[in-house]
């Protein structure tokens, strides 16, 4: 780990960016002083690009021992003679990250798609592009992102580079907030359901039919894949997955906009006019709405 001695001097140009940025935070209700700064050294920071984001890791590392952090660099060290893969790069930090080795990770390539593409693959991880720094500010608060990539091509300015890595570094995840927790609880149920049966559509995976029975906002999935099968013609697979939402997504928030959409897909079925059980269905549907 390198760790440089808080207060290091920065150059004219850092300064005047840092306070640029100081001001742009505060106007989002992030508050940078020397209370907040100190904060940094005890943040495990892991940094690494690809052949195209070398010069704004340079960039960056600057900053970071200028803020005192305590980060690991994963090179590239030097520009390269060659093209290397952003993947191969990405990986070890980012499993630094997800074993809680490292607290942060900041990525960087060409356009740093390539690098958020490859964090979000790798499970506990929630990365976020840089761009407008309320965006960092906000995806800290309400989705704890851990991995911020960086672009080298975009045109962003000293300032801006640092408008989002403050915000990323400082930024605190509301916990307590009334849903922010749950959501990130529900990304993981659903994800490991994909990743447990691939091959199997998410709305008929065992795995999450036995998670809906904890949280009952993950009906929505079967709601809107029901609509989804609706329109594309599946009627047998709607009708099996609107029987399921009709008996276990009483507790949905969002059941009654949910119940009025099928509702309206389920008016334009000419097979609905023959069937017994979609008419049964659009009965119990319009019971509902009428209660």
């Amino acid at each position: 780990m390198r760790r440089a001695g808080f207060g290091k001097t920065l150059s004219a140009n850092h300064m005047q960016a840092f306070r640029n940025s100081t001001k742009t935070l505060a106007k989002l209700d992030l508050h940078i002083d020397h209370g907040s700064l100190i904060e940094i050294p005890s943040l495990k920071i892991g940094i690494t690009s690809d052949h195209a984001g070398c010069k704004l890791k340079g960039t960056l590392t600057e900053a970071l021992t200028a803020l005192n952090s305590n980060f690991m660099d994963f090179g590239p060290f030097a520009a390269p003679k060659d093209k290397l893969d952003y993947p191969a790069f990405a990986a070890t930090p980012l499993d630094l990250v997800r074993f809680n080795e490292l607290d942060r990770a900041i990525l960087i390539c060409g356009t740093g798609m390539g690098m958020e593409i490859i964090a979000n693959k790798f499970p506990d991880i929630r990365g976020a592009l840089a761009g407008h720094p309320k965006s960092i500010v906000l995806a800290r608060r309400h989705s704890n992102i851990n991995t911020i990539a960086f672009g080298e091509w975009s045109s962003q300015s000293l300032t801006l580079i640092y408008d989002n890595l403050l915000a990323f570094l400082l930024g605190n995840f509301l916990s307590e907030g009334p849903n922010y927790g749950r959501r990130l609880d529900e990304v993981e149920v659903i994800s490991m359901a994909a990743r447990a049966n691939p091959q199997i559509p998410l709305y008929s995976n065992c795995q999450l039919d036995k998670a809906v029975a904890e949280n009952p906002h993950l009906t929505q999935i079967w709601a809107s894949s029901a609509m989804h099968l609706i329109s594309s013609g599946k009627t047998q697979e709607a009708i099996e997955l609107l029987d399921k939402y009709m008996k276990k997504g009483k507790l949905d928030p969002n059941r009654r906009e949910n119940l009025e959409q099928i509702k309206t897909l389920l008016a334009k079925l000419e097979v609905s006019q023959g069937s017994e059980l979609f008419n049964l269905f659009m009965m119990a549907i319009d019971n509902e709405l009428s209660a």
